[in-house]
């Protein structure tokens, strides 16, 4: 008998920019595949659907790649039918109506409106219906065309519509339900051994245009009223249960339809992988409506876990997709950090639905007024539900020092941009980096605008600031943050202890590289200096002769990097190694990442930067230690391939071991402390990546325990990632074959994904290479997990000229899929000029399919980089090294 087709009306979906761009739609449908086959009978007939090309025209009335500011968009009513099972020709395809009611502002002979990708309907030989409403005269089409550079349908017509006068527009349409990962796309999965179909979209931040016509741009928010046509024995979920929803972006827009009310494959729900989720969304809701003291505007929030889900998380208003491992979690199976991932990414989604999508940036310019605020709130949001974590101390390495990385290259840019840089769908996926999310300066706003812009802000915080009469500035707000908002890198602030100058300079990573981009600052920032004198704090300055240490930006406050003259640095390295607990932890780890990266830089000696870890046989902190093994891996990757590589073994961690060797009772319980369980994980890895043989045996041995009993892992969550790698290096192909029936059978995507990393690890250039052919099968390994499975493999010294030998064979196939951040990834060791002329040969055959120009450019000049680095240190490096195997080293 065949399945009934029901509508579901009222599904508003809402994702989270700010306006019409900003109205994401989702819809997510999961079918048993196999039994959807067999009794699915369609009651539309069938027909061609042409691949999906935009018939073009050439330039009309309106070339400019921002929407014309004559029309705004009110409501939206919107009809989706996505079909799941395939067309006679093997394609999967939608189809929809649209009607936008929207305000004439402007007089205009032309609806200008973006649609891509979507086969529409013709009335009377034109795309679109029109019709006014209390006009004097119903509006006549004249023509209708498209552009394809600029993604729009343009209709005009054969009068001007009459200002603050109502319209409708409305069209017909079809797409391909594409597993492009972005618009209303497709995704499969297998569970059970049977092969499901899932619905779902991702708008952000240009692909609502990809589902319905719209006016799509994120200050154009509107009203939302979806229609969702699915089978009966399907569920369908979106942003509201409302029949109208408020007003939005296009890209926050969202639908779910699901077999069952569940918000996860049925089996993980079952299994009850997204209960902890559900338990902190509650309190994190709650707790940043007190936070905010404002209301959460629904009154629903669902968090839906997707199989195969390209980014981290979407924060659809009301209706939030996730990455599996982002959602699910397990206390038997999910490591600590599985935990931290899924607190963190749960607050940053929630803290989104207050900044994204109640208060929206007025262009896709200014990003960062949502996700660089939602990235701060959400340590606050993860502290609410484990304060005992102090997960605020972490902010300082997991968002400065990753702003940092990006931000000292000549290549990056402002918080806020010129909005004439930002247009292009391209231009604007290129903001959705380290600088929006992680370049974090500022701590309050208190007041939420519909849109919001940076004015908005600096208005904000000096009316905060007036009423605080604390605070002492040395000019106004405005004029202080504008140096940091408007133009783009850092500086590093110079104290020479021995005259008292105090001076600053823009940082480069690569200082001879040119900075083309202009600044009215001129690289001068107003910079706040908090420092210690001998263990004593000093009171604050902006911008000192003494025969004490001085360490400045206590705590990191400050977004800079610190050098000294030489006499004070020996005196902070002499400090570390006699008592180094009279520096805060946070300053510890900042003395170890400011030398190394001043030694990239060439402005000071690598020696200095190595012997600011010689101290660490006495530390026993997290972040010391963490700053330390993210700057060992730079050198690494330069030395692996090299006799340099043999001395390089980190010997500090010996006292280290022991430390937590007793601590955990020769490995067999967990520490207590938040931090003590990082840290117990980085010895364990620098022990075994050391060919520590006591840990090597220790993780072959559980791993051969589970091998012999495959129903119970030994190996605790927080040590699967270290112990399988090892454990895999060490082995053979039983050992790989065994991880990869593991890796099919496991029912949490996070323990799947440690093992996928794992099995890079192999020492077998066979088995390696037999891995990177899985990554073209999607059955085998699926499409969003493709870059990192391959970014592992290289990222393995033997992988490595295999992943870059792979990619160059097969590009015309990967060049298919989503490929972002492979080409990087594949050749952060290149370091030769061999491997220089390689890659500028396969960035010149290969111009057309690969990453934007200035992403290309990053790469190259990160490999002449390397280049003259490696060159300029190598000895220095080598003869440290050396000095530090003598029986007299210290």
């Amino acid at each position: 008998m065949g399945k009934k087709t029901l509508v579901s009306k009222g599904l508003a979906g809402i994702v989270i920019l700010l306006a019409a761009t900003t109205l994401a739609s989702f819809v997510a449908l999961f079918v048993d595949y196999s039994q959807y086959r067999e009794t699915h009978n369609a009651t539309v007939a069938p027909e061609d659907i042409p691949t999906s090309t935009t018939p073009t025209t050439p330039w009309g009335q309106w070339s400019e790649i921002r929407l014309p500011d004559t029309l705004a968009p009110e409501k939206y009513s919107i009809t989706l039918w996505p079909r799941l099972t395939p067309e006679p020709n093997g394609q999967y395809i939608f189809k929809g109506s649209s009607s936008v009611s929207f305000r004439c502002i402007k007089k205009t002979n032309i609806i200008v409106i973006h649609s891509y990708n979507l086969n529409l309907v013709t009335f009377d030989g034109f795309h679109a219906k029109l019709s006014g409403r209390d006009v004097p005269s119903q509006p006549k089409i004249k023509s209708t065309f498209f552009t394809k550079d600029t993604q729009y349908l343009t209709v005009e017509l054969k009068e001007n519509l009459i200002p603050d006068k109502l319209y409708d527009l409305y069209t017909e349409f079809s797409g391909e339900l594409s597993d492009g990962g972005n618009g209303l796309y497709r995704t499969e999965y297998m569970e059970k051994g049977k092969k499901k179909i899932m619905a779902t979209t991702q708008m952000q931040p240009t692909s609502a245009r990809k589902t319905f016509p719209c006016f799509d741009e994120p200050s154009m928010k509107a009203k939302y009223n979806i229609t969702l046509i699915h089978e009966s024995n399907i569920t369908a979920l979106s942003n509201t249960q409302n029949i109208t929803a408020p007003e939005q972006s296009s890209l926050n827009l969202c639908f779910y339809v699901l077999q069952v009310r569940v918000w996860a494959r049925t089996s993980a729900i079952n299994d009850g992988y997204g209960n902890y989720s559900l338990l902190i969304a509650q309190k994190m809701t709650v707790f940043f409506e007190s936070l905010f003291e404002e209301d959460y505007v629904y009154r629903k929030a669902d968090h839906i876990a997707i199989p195969d889900f390209y980014g981290g998380a979407m924060e659809n208003w009301g209706l939030i997709t996730y990455r599996e491992t982002a959602l699910l979690f397990d206390a038997n199976i999910s490591s600590l950090a599985d935990q931290e991932y899924v607190t963190s990414v749960v607050a940053h989604e929630l803290a989104h639905q207050w900044f994204g999508n109640l208060v929206t940036m007025n262009w896709w310019n200014e990003l960062w007024l949502s996700e660089g605020f939602a990235t701060y709130f959400s340590y606050f949001g993860v502290n609410a539900v484990e304060s005992s974590w102090n997960f605020k101390d972490f902010m300082v390495h997991k968002e400065v020092y990753r702003a940092f990385s990006q931000d000292a290259l000549s290549f990056s840019h402002p918080l806020s941009s010129p909005d004439k840089e930002v247009n292009t769908p391209g231009e604007i996926d290129l903001l959705f980096d380290h600088i929006s999310y992680s370049k974090v300066l500022l701590m309050c706003l208190q007041t939420l605008f519909k849109t919001a812009t940076s004015k908005d802000l600096m208005d904000i915080l000096n009316k905060t600031l007036n009423k605080n009469q604390d605070v002492t500035l040395p000019a106004e707000i405005g004029v202080i943050l504008d140096r940091w908002i408007l133009q783009m890198g850092f500086p590093v602030v110079t104290i020479n202890t021995t005259n008292g100058e105090i001076s600053q300079k823009h940082f480069l990573l690569y200082p001879d590289s040119v900075v083309h981009r202009k600044s009215k600052f001129n690289y001068t920032w107003i910079v706040p200096i908090t420092w210690i004198k001998s263990e004593n704090a000093q009171s604050m300055m902006w911008l000192w002769n003494s025969t004490d240490w001085v360490l400045a930006n206590i705590n990191v406050t400050g977004y800079y990097r610190v050098n000294y003259d030489m006499s004070n640095w020996q005196k902070l390295l002499g400090q570390l190694q006699s008592n180094h607990s009279v520096i805060p932890v946070i300053n510890r780890a900042q003395i170890i990442d400011d030398s190394f990266h001043l030694a990239r830089a060439g402005k000071v000696p690598i020696t200095l930067a190595l012997n600011s870890t010689k101290y660490l046989v006495n530390e026993t902190e997290y972040l010391p230690w963490k700053s330390a093994l993210d700057n060992f891996e730079y050198l690494s990757l330069m030395f692996d391939r090299t006799e340099i590589y043999g001395p390089m073994q980190v010997k500090q961690v010996d006292p280290l071991y022991n430390f937590y060797q007793s601590l955990t009772f020769n490995w067999t319980q967990r520490p207590e402390e938040f931090t003590d369980q990082y840290n117990e994980v980085n010895v364990l890895s620098i022990a075994c990546n050391s060919e520590n043989e006591e840990c090597q045996t220790l993780a072959t041995s559980l791993y051969s325990q589970w091998m012999s009993n495959s129903s119970l892992n030994p190996i605790h969550p927080n040590l699967r990632t270290t112990f399988y790698c090892t454990a895999i290096a060490a082995g053979g192909v039983k050992e790989w074959d065994f991880a990869w029936k593991m890796f099919k059978e496991t029912n949490l995507k996070a323990e799947a994904d440690k093992l996928r990393y794992a099995m890079s690890c192999s020492k077998y250039v066979w088995i390696l290479s037999r891995y990177l052919q899985h990554s073209l099968n999607r059955s085998m390994i699926q499409e969003s997990d493709f870059v990192s499975t391959v970014a592992a493999i290289a990222s393995n010294v033997v992988g490595q000229s295999l992943a870059w030998d792979f990619m160059q064979t097969y590009w015309r196939e990967i060049s298919k899929k989503s490929h972002s951040g492979l080409l990087e990834s594949v050749t952060r060791r290149f370091s030769s000029l061999m491997e220089l002329k390689q890659l500028e040969e396969f960035i010149q055959d290969n111009k057309g399919s690969l990453e934007s120009t200035q992403t290309l450019q990053q790469i190259v000049q990160r490999t002449k980089e390397n280049i003259k680095w490696v060159n300029s240190n190598r000895e220095a490096v080598s003869n440290w090294l050396l000095a530090q195997t003598r029986p007299d080293a210290n």
